[in-house]
């Protein structure tokens, strides 16, 4: 079984303040491209869409870096 990467936010956004990543959440750059979790760094924007989880946590189906 493998564990889910999470992505923490600074602040509860829309009540949710953990992303859960599967290995079928993509992540993708500004421009589309697809990059990893470690380009991901605190302070960037990112925009994500997926369902709810459990206790505050929402499950990544895509998560993009913003401009």
């Amino acid at each position: 079984m493998r564990s889910a990467r999470i992505i923490m936010l600074q602040e509860p956004v829309e009540g949710f303040l953990y992303v859960a990543l599967t290995q079928d959440t993509r992540l993708t750059s500004r421009e589309g491209q697809n990059i990893s979790l470690q380009d991901i760094k605190a302070g960037m924007r990112i925009q994500v869409t997926g369902r709810p989880g459990n206790q505050g946590t929402l499950l990544g189906e895509e998560v993009r870096i913003l401009p």
